[in-house]
């Protein structure tokens, strides 16, 4: 047997009598972990790793436990560490430098430094901008082609967010699934809140109005139908004399008929408000369809509103932009009459409005 020979079975047996002192060593003194786990297959599997990989096997597992030792001694201070799964409010100090930077898209344009009123427009775009499309596209025609580069990117963002927006709450509409007016009153308001700004050309404009009077239309029917067959049932019921409950008997008498119904129909209001059609939805698609000069279908609105919500200011504000639009004077003072003689609230929008128009 050679000498290189003896060395080789010398270092295998040298190798397998650490690997069985490890093993034996773990199996005695580190049967469980601090956690109470079992820890024996963890032993074993070092122990059947240093036996068949000799010098380096034992080698590996030593400089391992030393940089374990060396380096990472000191126990982990967990206290700042939360694993909640409850919601944290997290108090971040205001960006004063950005804020303070903030100013309208129309004083930023006038600047005169491009590289300030590039760093003014990042500030603007950086913040929500969704009720600011239109101020934004006034930087399409800024001198500088940084600055308008920023607004056309911005801009051409939002505008196909929108249009992928309308399309996907147009399919699921058309499922006609249960909660469909729901659908269309969010589709109502979101277009209204970007078409408002007019920011689309003409063409775009005119096919995004149209949706949103289509969806206008769907509700609107949904709501006469409605409307038909509760009053169908009304008739019905008091047709047939239906017996009333000794408690709705004692209520009807205390309050009255009227009142009674008044009251019931209070209640349902504010939860029916969200999932139909209202006069504030009718005035959008009318104000919107007048903006595109469609003045027929905007009158067409605007009795369905009066129709629908007689008692409602925004109907009397929707036949006064209307007879405004048409240069009606006549009419439009006649409504005025109207909406003094009634018993509707004005709002401030509507005072300012009748100032404006008389």
């Amino acid at each position: 047997m050679s000498r290189s020979e003896r060395v080789f079975i010398l270092i295998l047996i040298i190798n397998t009598a650490i690997a069985l002192i490890y093993l034996l060593f773990g199996l005695i003194f580190h049967q469980k972990n601090k956690r109470g786990e079992n820890q024996r297959l963890s032993w074993v599997i070092k122990a059947f790793c240093m036996a068949i990989c000799p010098v380096a096997g034992p080698l590996f597992f030593l400089v391992s436990m030393l940089i374990r030792v060396i380096f990472f001694r000191s126990t982990v201070d967990l206290g700042d560490v939360m694993f909640s799964k409850k919601r944290v409010e997290s108090h971040v100090s205001a960006d004063v430098e950005r804020e303070t930077n903030l100013v309208p898209i129309e004083e930023a344009l006038t600047v005169s430094d491009q590289s300030q009123l590039r760093q003014l427009m990042l500030n603007v775009i950086k913040g929500d901008i969704d009720d600011s499309l239109a101020s934004v596209a006034l930087a399409l025609n800024s001198e500088d082609s940084e600055t308008s580069h920023y607004a056309a990117s911005v801009l051409s963002k939002a505008l196909n967010d929108f249009r992928m927006n309308v399309r996907k709450l147009g399919q699921e509409i058309e499922k006609e699934p249960e909660n469909w007016q729901e659908l269309c009153v969010l589709l109502l308001e979101y277009m209204n809140r970007v078409l408002a700004q007019r920011v689309f050309t003409e063409v775009e404009q005119l096919y995004f109005v149209g949706v949103m009077a289509d969806a206008g239309e769907k509700l609107y029917r949904g709501e006469v139908q409605e409307r038909a067959a509760t009053e169908q049932e009304r008739l019905r019921a008091a047709g047939e004399g239906e017996s009333r409950d000794p408690l709705k008997e004692e209520s009807w008498e205390e309050y009255g008929e009227e009142d009674w119904e008044d009251e019931m129909e209070e209640e349902g209001t504010l939860e029916e408000e969200k999932n139909s059609l209202t006069a504030g939805h009718i005035a959008w698609i009318a104000q919107r369809l007048m903006e595109i000069k469609h003045y027929e279908e905007a009158k067409v609105w605007c009795g369905r509103a009066m129709e629908l919500f007689p008692d409602h200011v925004d109907s009397f504000r929707c036949w006064m932009r209307y007879y405004f639009e048409m240069n009606d004077q006549k009419h439009f003072l006649e409504t005025l009459d109207q909406l003094k003689k009634s018993k509707v609230i004005v709002d401030s929008e509507m005072l300012e409005m009748i100032r404006m128009f008389s």
